[in-house]
């Protein structure tokens, strides 16, 4: 016969492995930087989804690092927003030069984590996705 702390311990065990499925665990799908008016500047968008449905209601933040350079450029991080697509979200950041960034999302919402994605910025801002990594799990 379980003592009531067996039954307790139980049935906890069991209320976190539900809710830790329920929450959703976004991905990046897409990422990409393009050229911003302002000199430096890119608009970021990404996608986020989750099972491949689009995560909308997202809160996070972004801001980049070079890789190569870790912790030679200070970019801020930036709220992000909603485009008005679903799963879809900008932030204008300042790149100092081309090359490979990280770019990283800490997310708040709908749970804490941290997404990241390597894209490339060309010579002339010409921007190519690259790879994805997915830190925190």
């Amino acid at each position: 016969m379980k003592t009531r702390f067996q039954r307790c311990a139980i049935g906890a065990l069991l209320a976190v492995t539900w809710l830790g499925s329920a929450w959703a665990r976004p991905a990046i799908t897409h990422a990409g930087c393009t050229p911003a008016p302002q000199p430096l500047m890119y608009e970021c968008r990404v996608v986020l989804a989750d099972g491949g449905q689009p995560v909308t209601g997202a809160v996070f933040t972004l801001t980049a690092d070079m890789p190569a350079m870790p912790m030679a450029h200070h970019v801020p991080a930036v709220p992000a927003e909603p485009t008005g697509t679903a799963g879809e979200y900008r932030a204008t950041v300042r790149l100092e030069m081309p090359g490979t960034w990280t770019l990283k999302l800490r997310v708040t919402r709908p749970a804490p984590d941290l997404l990241l994605r390597n894209i490339e910025i060309g010579a002339h801002g010409k921007p190519q996705d690259a790879t994805s990594a997915h830190a925190g799990h």
